[in-house]
């Protein structure tokens, strides 16, 4: 038997049942609902990174309270809510998710409660390489030098994957990928007591096989903010770790140390996310 969508104005009024004034969908999560299972059966995952990094995003840049996050997965299932939102079937709802290139592309959909990140994904925010400093240090407590060792990491993954944003740009608008993005690992040379490589030889840029024309491509784009961000974070994830390690610091646990920085980012932001997020959230509303 068919199941139905509730009606517009249940939809409408979903807020109510958890005593909030919106909901915002986000991404991750346990799993990647179907738009069906959001609207009909009210399903989502209630603890996830992405609603810990928003919580704080409103928090900041947000007049808006008494918000319930949802994460529902995929952003291909965020991007139908939002045209539910741009057609008026929601409204005291809220979209946020990741931006990957469309900004870039000018895809980005207009709409004062559709929120995108600042860089390609969450991760571009957390993973920035102040924020990185600070925490180090933090588990380290004050040690200058580190900070200097971790900037020379940073450059040196600036200096190397800086070609290939261009040609994942490319090819990410033909539905293609430079990256194993079901396996970001796979581009690291991962050692117990030494800081990473990327192993360029992984990217599906291989040889000059695939030839593009220079006039063909976006050039430098900022690594900081275009990589592919689950790249950027398992590479310093395990900088990080070796970094601790280097001081005795054995104890490390990845989702604690991410917490930490999803926690931290906002105070490390350059006056660009800044302003992106001020102006993002300025006009959201629920009505």
């Amino acid at each position: 038997m068919k199941v139905f969508l509730r009606s517009n104005s249940g939809l409408r009024n979903l807020n109510k049942f958890y005593r909030s004034k919106a909901i915002c969908y986000v991404e991750g999560g346990e799993k990647s609902y179907s738009l069906d299972e959001i609207l009909v059966e009210d399903k989502y995952t209630e603890e996830s990174r992405d609603i810990i990094f928003w919580k704080n995003i409103f928090s900041k840049y947000s007049t808006l309270k008494e918000v319930k996050f949802k994460s529902v997965g995929s952003k291909t299932v965020l991007l139908k809510l939002s045209s539910k939102i741009l057609d008026q079937t929601l409204s005291n709802t809220i979209i946020c998710m990741d931006s990957e290139y469309d900004e870039v592309n000018n895809k980005r959909l207009i709409h004062p409660n559709i929120i995108y990140s600042h860089g390609y994904s969450i991760e571009n925010d957390i993973f920035n390489i102040d924020n990185i400093c600070y925490i180090v240090c933090l588990n380290l407590g004050q040690n200058l030098k580190e900070v200097a060792e971790l900037r020379g990491v940073y450059n040196y993954f600036e200096k190397t994957i800086r070609k290939y944003i261009d040609y994942d740009h490319y090819f990410f608008e033909k539905g293609e990928t430079i990256f194993k993005r079901d396996n970001p690992n796979s581009h690291i040379n991962i050692s117990k007591d030494e800081y990473p490589f990327l192993d360029e030889d992984t990217f599906n840029v291989k040889n000059g096989s695939i030839i593009v024309e220079e006039k063909d491509l976006i050039k430098n784009l900022s690594i900081s903010k275009f990589c592919y961000g689950h790249l950027l974070e398992h590479y310093f994830s395990q900088v990080i770790r070796v970094c601790l390690a280097k001081h005795k610091v054995t104890a490390f646990v990845k989702n604690v140390i991410i917490n930490q920085l999803i926690f931290n980012c906002i105070s490390t932001f350059n006056e660009d996310q800044d302003k992106h997020y001020f102006h993002s959230l300025v006009n959201v509303s629920a009505n």
